[in-house]
């Protein structure tokens, strides 16, 4: 006889709001520019990025609904980034979740962007450091002694993509959704 489970709607209510309150942070990194434009699959046993140039505390959190006239899209297939989903906010604790990160024009100016990661658990900045941004990746007193980064916390998720060289004229808002 073969034993048959599912995690319940309450299960994927439960990981959502576990990883809502986990993530905190989104850093952007430099990568290899030898990926060129074609960046290699992300590597499931990294846990930092390949050379990161800045972190940020996330500025919104929210569970998600779906909702035909809702004003988030969310692409699901990257293949296909034209079929959508919407969504909008709510307080009620649902099995969707969006993390919003965003990067001020004057920040990180010049920096080739070929990697992104979401971290959690303790992150923690160098003494001084006291607001939402640190530059400069992981402190180490010997080989990154301009790290602003203490503890980097826990890698959840990384993603490369073609290079894209941040102007002072652009925003950057990365968004991290999951659907349990």
């Amino acid at each position: 006889m073969a034993y048959i489970g599912v995690i319940t709607h309450a299960g994927r209510i439960l990981r959502a709001k576990a990883v809502l309150n986990a993530i905190t942070h989104c850093a952007l990194g430099e990568g290899n520019p030898s990926w060129g434009n074609n960046p290699p699959q992300p590597d499931v046993n990294q846990t930092s990025l390949v050379k990161e140039v800045a972190r940020k505390r996330y500025s919104k959190k929210s569970f998600l609904i779906p909702d035909p006239q809702g004003s988030i899209a969310i692409a699901k297939d990257p293949d296909n980034p034209s079929n959508l989903t919407f969504y909008s906010e709510t307080t009620e604790e649902t099995n969707a979740i969006a993390i919003w990160f965003r990067f001020e024009e004057w920040e990180v100016v010049g920096a080739t962007i070929r990697e992104y990661g979401f971290f959690g658990d303790g992150v923690e900045y160098v003494s001084g450091v006291n607001g939402l941004l640190a530059l400069n990746g992981v402190y180490d007193p010997v080989n990154n002694p301009n790290g602003q980064v203490l503890n980097s916390g826990k890698l959840y998720r990384v993603v490369n993509i073609p290079p894209k060289i941040k102007a002072d004229t652009d925003s950057l808002e990365i968004v991290f959704f999951e659907e349990f």
